[in-house]
């Protein structure tokens, strides 16, 4: 039996010998570095890389190796060529790469990188027609690539990757066609926690993001990795914290909070699942308030935009298509609670809705509005999946109060009463016109009794003194009820009876208006109370279109009312004298209007006697006479040039 002297010899010389098998690979690396100068062989060191990449690889500047502090790697002025079908010569051009890898982990596969410095760089990545990337490099054959992967499988585990310090100066990064960064200084600490610092510009404006989160090999390997970030992007500052897990795959969001640039303040929790085929986000979304832009504020085409390649057509609903391709890239599951939302007419407060989204199907369900000192509720399904893609809208509202939305709009001399709104629609098509054009379903109005008179704007009592002695209770008109029911159609909106009644007169309306082409064609009849007026209560005929609609009078029924005041008659066969209007009575508990247009009853018709053409023509000639000029004076009165009523008087 050896003694234990000498078993202690042979325990050292083991040891010797595998310190010397590590130590070899290591000094002989070192002996490598030490001696050779990689300057020599830029040359060929890019005719290799540019071998492997399928792309020309320059290195015009200075390379160098080191072995203080592990083994490290210096790279000046290289860049990476495009391939033929990109937009430049180069995809990638750097200034300065810094690259150092601790050596001995080396001999355990693992890649401990301690530190990447890049500096000056310019990358720009783009994709051709089928869907490819410059930045997928043709690196081998199908034989060698299948090769290269029995060998690495061959091999066992792959090799772990580890970085410590990352360092990025004046790097330019953009995808073509999707926007442009640049990183002014980044900074990422990952020995043991991580700490991420960044900052710089997207498309020009300003961005700045911190990040403190667990340790990095956790992230790698799949662990829960709590986080912290603040972000802010052009005025809007975001913070939040949470989880990370599956290597990113899944981001737990616990708590986030977004102040915008618009004012909104947005909290919440949310969950993004990337495991499947498309993003799924969950979770609750609240926001204080919300104030869209004004019109015309903003670029996207959509109503009331031109469409692009159709400047000046003249049509309110553009045909510019809809881009519903977000819709087609993820699932959603979202409550969201918004506390008002806010125009310069319209204030909904509160807004809550479940969002769905499944497959390009978004739907809002259920959909309520506080609105006008009540609730709108509804339904919004929008549904990308189909093509052209589906729409379906369903609103309800009960005795809602306008008065405030009168005021805000300037049109709070004729007072509404409490309103009712039944809307349910459906349409299909990729634009705003489109939609219009294929718009069926119905549209229903109630309006009860005024609770007070109106008072005509300011100078619209002394024009109607002006027109008659006898119309000075147009000026404290009030209304009784209104109803207005419509189908749509195949695009045209048809009238299933307009009536209106007030103090003053009965109006009954009939009509439609063709959405495909944007035209209007209503008729309006009106039916005094007083008789002394009737020369002022003429038929009206808005015509012309949505965006720009045309408001005149009858002149030929004027006249026939004004020969049939001189004369005591009626005149038979004139424009408007053919639309019915009901008798509206007095009701104990519904809307009087809308129980008049369910069942009508109709004066009596009167003494139908002739008139000789020249007393018509002669009333013809009085209207045309004393209308010239009201048209001008109402125009001022309610908004000049751009007043819908420019025009009434066929001028």
């Amino acid at each position: 039996m050896a003694p234990p002297s000498a078993k202690k010899s042979k325990l050292k010389l083991i040891l010797a010998i595998i310190g010397v098998l590590i130590a070899v690979p290591v000094i002989g690396i070192g002996v490598v570095v030490a001696t050779v100068n990689p300057d020599d062989y830029r040359g060929q060191i890019a005719q290799i890389l540019s071998d492997n990449m399928g792309r020309k690889v320059s290195l015009n500047g200075k390379m160098s190796f080191g072995i203080l502090g592990g083994l490290t790697l210096e790279i000046n002025d290289a860049a990476i060529a495009n391939p033929s079908w990109a937009s430049r010569d180069m995809m990638a051009k750097v200034g300065k790469l810094e690259l150092a890898v601790a050596l001995m982990p080396l001999l355990h596969k693992q890649l401990d990188v301690q530190k990447i410095v890049l500096n000056d760089a310019d990358i720009l990545l783009e994709t051709n027609s089928a869907n490819k990337g410059n930045w997928e490099f043709d690196v081998a054959s199908p034989q060698k690539k299948e090769a290269a992967e029995q060998k690495a499988a061959a091999q066992g585990a792959p090799i772990e990757l580890n970085v410590r310090e990352v360092k990025l100066n004046n790097v330019r990064a953009g995808m073509k066609g999707k926007g442009d960064v640049l990183i002014d200084k980044l900074s990422l600490q990952a020995a043991g926690k991580t700490d991420l610092k960044l900052n710089g510009n997207f498309n020009t404006l300003p961005f700045d993001v911190k990040l403190e989160a667990g340790q990095w090999q956790d992230f790698m390997a799949g662990k829960n990795w709590p986080f912290t970030a603040e972000a802010s992007f052009a005025g809007n500052d975001l913070s939040g914290s949470g989880m990370a897990e599956k290597k990113g795959k899944v981001i737990d969001l616990a708590s986030f909070k977004l102040a915008s640039a618009m004012g909104s303040n947005v909290t919440g929790k949310l969950n993004i699942d990337m495991t499947g085929s498309k993003p799924r986000i969950t979770g609750d979304v609240n926001i204080d308030k919300i104030k869209p832009p004004a019109p015309g504020g903003g670029s996207a085409a959509g109503i009331g935009q031109p469409a692009p390649g159709s400047p000046g057509d003249g049509r309110l609903f553009s045909a510019a298509p809809f881009d519903l391709s977000a819709l087609k890239s993820a699932n959603a599951d979202v409550r969201v609670n918004i506390i008002a939302i806010e125009t310069d007419k319209i204030t909904l407060s509160p807004v809550q809705t479940h969002v769905s989204l499944r497959e390009g199907r978004l739907q809002l369900d259920p959909l309520t509005a506080g609105f006008g000192g009540n609730e709108i509720k509804g339904r919004v399904v929008l549904d990308a999946g189909q093509s052209p893609a589906a729409l379906a809208l369903t609103m309800n509202g009960k005795q809602l109060d306008l008065a405030d939305i009168q005021h805000k709009m300037n049109m709070d001399f004729i007072p509404l009463g409490k309103t009712d709104l039944d809307i349910d629609v459906t349409s299909r098509g990729d634009s705003p016109r489109a939609l219009a054009a294929g718009l069926d379903g119905k549209i229903n109005l109630e309006v009860g009794e005024a609770a007070q008179a109106g008072k005509m704007k300011q100078g619209a009592g002394d024009l109607l003194m002006m027109l008659s002695p006898q119309t000075g209770a147009l000026a404290n008109a009030k209304l009784a009820c209104a109803a207005a029911r419509f189908t749509a159609q195949n695009g045209v909106v048809t009238s299933n009876g307009i009536l209106l009644e007030s103090n003053v007169a009965t109006v009954a309306g009939t009509g439609s208006a063709d959405l495909r082409q944007e035209s209007l064609n209503f008729f309006f009849k009106p039916v005094p109370k007083d008789a002394s007026v009737a020369q002022l209560m003429s038929p009206l005929h808005v015509g012309g279109t949505l965006a720009a609609p045309v408001f005149r009078l009858d002149t030929a029924s004027a006249a026939a009312n004004l020969a049939g005041t001189f004369l005591g008659a009626n005149i038979p066969g004139v424009a408007g004298n053919d639309v019915r209007v009901p008798i509206v009575k007095a009701s104990a508990g519904g809307n009087p209007c809308v129980e008049a247009l369910n069942n009508p009853t109709y004066p009596a018709a009167g003494a139908q006697t002739g008139v000789a053409s020249p007393a018509i023509e002669k009333g013809r000639e009085y209207v045309k006479e004393h209308a010239k000029g009201v048209d001008e004076k109402i125009g001022k009165l309610l908004g000049g040039d751009k007043s819908p009523l420019k025009g009434l008087f066929g001028r």
